[in-house]
């Protein structure tokens, strides 16, 4: 529990009523873990992906580990773990699916705040491509008819203190208030409900008490979508298909969108199968490449993934942060782990540990009660299976 009210705040597509939409399809069902599946397909042709073959390289006390914390993540029936895929050393060794309360392994779910580092891959794609000269440009560069908006303080944010989160803006990330009644005032919900979402955002005011400090929220990502698309001409999901889940194989994915202009919903929209977040860690941890396809560059890998704050240490839990990323490290005795995460709300993870060759990707569905999501999941993760037995 010691997590959770932090936790809580890391931004979920579903937080508002209002149905989201999704890009070419038609509206999401939706079940207690969060999934999505195109309306309108039967169950068979839903369910096409072709699940891969598992390498059996596991030792018995490895297997033994996950069957173990898969048991305890589980526990209560309280959904804080609905699915998990592993690959150890380059290959999938591992899964495990709570079957028994309705999860599909090759269904996609909510990644709810796991999006926002997807929506750093995409950056780090245009970067690449020369349709975004340097993270040090100023973000008004690339905003189009809202860069009006951006004058006096504002224009001096760059792109970089979008992706690091900083403070620049007045902005109110509070969905609750401390006796646990719901903000009405909160941003969160004003920019969901927006009938121009990124006008909303460019028109907010400077942050008169701004020190540059990480203060995590929605407004940052939500402007990095724009400028992707403003810099590429592309449409986000187009390009997202193009130059990102094509390249990897990744077929069922949905990304919807708020607000009356169908804004792409960077901070927390994307729908992706345990497996196809496995990829993607697989992906980061290979230095960019997926199958000897250089899919991002290696050096947008090394500068998203190292710590970006002025002060190590200083976001949530005592974690670092990169460009959408979480950087921690645990000890143990004599040994310590480091860890790469993508995290979202209700226990869904990107986790990756570069020194044991390791991914693990989560599914999960407790946006209440659970010990076991986000950064306490990482945690013992690191500390009771990750440094004993890998």
């Amino acid at each position: 529990m010691k997590y959770l009210f932090l936790f809580a705040l890391l931004f979920i597509s579903a937080c508002a009523t209002k149905p989201p939409q999704v890009y070419n399809t038609s509206p999401i069902t939706m079940d207690a873990y969060g999934r999505g599946y195109y309306g309108g397909h039967s169950e068979g042709q839903r369910n096409l992906q072709q699940i891969p073959t598992l390498k059996d390289t596991l030792t018995t006390a490895q297997k033994r580990a996950l069957d173990n914390f898969t048991a305890y993540a589980s526990r209560d029936n309280n959904h804080a773990l609905g699915g998990m895929v592993v690959y150890h050393k380059g290959v999938p060794v591992y899964s495990w699916f709570d079957t028994a309360n309705g999860a599909v392994s090759n269904e996609t779910y909510q990644t709810n705040s796991l999006t926002k580092s997807v929506t750093s891959l995409l950056l780090g794609i245009a970067i690449d491509q020369g349709f975004i000269k340097s993270v040090d440009d100023p973000a008004a560069r690339y905003l189009g008819s809202l860069s009006q908006y951006f004058t006096g303080a504002k224009a001096n944010i760059t792109i970089k203190d979008l992706l690091t989160m900083t403070d620049a803006i007045s902005w109110n990330q509070q969905l609750y208030k401390s006796d646990g009644s719901i903000n009405t005032n909160n941003s969160i919900d004003k920019m969901f409900y927006a009938s121009n979402p990124a006008r909303y955002v460019a028109s907010l005011p400077a942050n008169s008490n701004a020190t540059g400090s990480f203060a995590y929220g929605e407004w940052q990502p939500f402007l990095i979508g724009q400028i992707i698309q403003n810099a590429t001409q592309t449409n986000l999901f187009d390009f997202a298909q193009q130059h990102l889940f094509t390249p990897m194989g990744i077929q069922y994915w949905h990304w919807h969108t708020f607000g009356g202009n169908s804004s792409p919903n960077t901070n927390g929209g994307v729908y992706l199968t345990v497996w196809d977040r496995a990829k993607l860690g697989q992906m980061l941890l290979d230095q960019g490449k997926w199958q000897g396809k250089q899919i991002v560059s290696q050096q947008w890998v090394a500068q998203s993934t190292q710590n970006q704050l002025a002060k190590p240490w200083s976001a949530w839990a005592g974690s670092s942060y990169g460009y959408y990323w979480w950087l921690n490290q645990y000890n143990v005795g004599q040994q310590q782990v480091s860890s790469i995460s993508a995290l979202g709300w209700g226990g869904n993870s990107i986790i990756v540990y570069p020194e044991r060759d390791l991914v693990i990707a989560t599914m999960g569905g407790d946006y209440d009660s659970s010990s076991m999501a986000g950064f306490e999941l990482n945690e013992y993760l690191a500390k009771r299976v990750v440094t004993r037995y890998f």
